[in-house]
């Protein structure tokens, strides 16, 4: 009788349209479904650690908190369901970088994963939405199709001054598909990927892995902090190279030191810049650039730090309209690459100290390997250069070393 009572008050919560809760012993994990017409913050609200909400087919417009005591959650649509987590909150842009998360993740182990995320409608000029925002460690965002609003952000951390917890280690962004909402409105109002701010807690790695991001971006992954890796990504943005900003970025807004960072195996193609690697006048220590695909870019991969550690290495630059490789760095170490088809400089080097060495350096616009006025004690070697437009090698510097190219 006690099991027929339990199924009797399921029955009726589903014919009244109310979320349910699958029966389960106290203390036991417990699903919540979501229907059309229910709400799934309130579902998040009434779950308790270790719960599962499965979301059944429609569309949700809402904006979802899941706080910090609803840790390990896990949000998922029904098998086979097509789901769509609308967003309403917008922001003025003359309360710019003011953020109002449509999802707002501040609950430590939380699991979202198999939705459609849509913004809601923005009017570039006028309001942006703020997206997904974490602040919280061990989350992991999967399998998520991404409809990002113009001038807007699809995912991005807290950032340390503004945030009620800017630790996110163990952050895994993977497996999503991110692309513009609505028609191209043109100019430089194209939607930003994914950015993680700076972090006070910079220990355990944050991973941004194995996405897709399409359509209009001004600025695909941006990382401010240290302990990143940057992984099998494919950028390839529709603005151009006047109108778009980067494909992938790292460096500090306000000049801190970054460290331990890995960009591998990521296809870039049609942006400004690339890869933007550091700020001007931001130390940077072991990055490493590496296995990348960048092509039909504004300027291929750029270092703008001059006291760094950076690794360029093994990476395929082609068909960029400028410098294939931009080097303002010093002590860094550029090899392996190979470097052609470029409307500028294959390399181009005004830092000091660097090691450029077994590259393979042709058919560039202007010269192979361009040591400029500012460049100083740069070791050159061991290079396959040919067929450069205005020459293989140009030494403008002071004590750099060139030999056995």
């Amino acid at each position: 009788m006690k099991k027929l009572a339990i199924l009797g008050i399921v029955a009726l919560l589903l014919v009244m349209g109310l979320a349910v809760v699958a029966p389960a012993p106290v203390g036991a994990q417990t699903t919540w479904h979501v229907y059309p017409g229910d709400s799934i913050q309130a579902a998040i609200d009434a779950a308790s650690t270790d719960d599962t909400i499965i979301v059944h087919e429609g569309t949700y417009t809402e904006d979802l908190t899941i706080s910090a005591a609803k840790t390990n959650l896990e949000l998922k649509p029904a098998d086979g369901d097509a789901v769509t987590i609308q967003g309403v909150a917008t922001v003025l842009e003359t309360n710019y970088p003011l953020c109002d998360p449509n999802i707002n993740i501040i609950a430590d182990g939380v699991k979202v994963h198999g939705f459609t995320i849509e913004h809601p409608d923005t009017t570039p000029g006028t309001n942006y939405a703020s997206g997904m925002v974490v602040g919280a460690e061990n989350v992991e965002i999967s399998d998520n199709a991404f409809q990002v609003a113009h001038w807007s952000q699809g995912i991005q951390t807290w950032r340390d001054a503004n945030s009620p917890n800017d630790n996110i280690a163990g952050l895994n962004i993977h497996d999503n598909a991110f692309t513009h909402k609505g028609d191209p409105v043109g100019g430089a109002h194209g939607y930003v990927g994914v950015w993680i701010n700076h972090s006070t807690v910079t220990t355990g790695t944050v991973t941004i892995q194995d996405n897709v991001f399409t359509g209009d971006i001004i600025q695909g992954i941006y990382s401010e902090r240290d302990n990143s890796t940057i992984q099998g990504n494919s950028l390839i943005t529709d603005m151009g190279t006047t109108a778009s900003h980067f494909g992938i970025g790292i460096g500090d807004y306000d000049g801190r030191a970054q460290s331990n960072v890995l960009i591998t195996d990521n296809t870039v193609e049609g942006f400004q810049w690339g890869m933007r690697i550091g700020r001007s006048g931001q130390t940077l220590t072991n990055i490493s650039v590496h296995k990348n695909t960048v092509d039909d870019n504004g300027i291929g991969i750029q270092v703008r730090s001059s006291d760094t550690d950076v690794a360029i290495h093994h990476n395929a630059v082609t068909g960029n309209d400028g410098d294939g490789i931009s080097l303002a760095g010093d002590t860094d170490s550029i090899h392996h690459n190979t470097v052609t088809g470029n409307g500028g400089d294959g390399i181009s080097v005004a830092g000091d100290s660097d090691s450029i060495h077994h590259n393979t350096v042709t058919d560039n616009g202007g010269y192979g390997i361009h040591l400029t006025a500012t460049s100083h004690d740069n070791t050159v070697h061991h290079n396959t250069l040919s067929g450069n437009t205005a020459g293989e090698i140009n030494n403008e510097g002071t004590n750099n070393k060139v030999f056995k190219n």
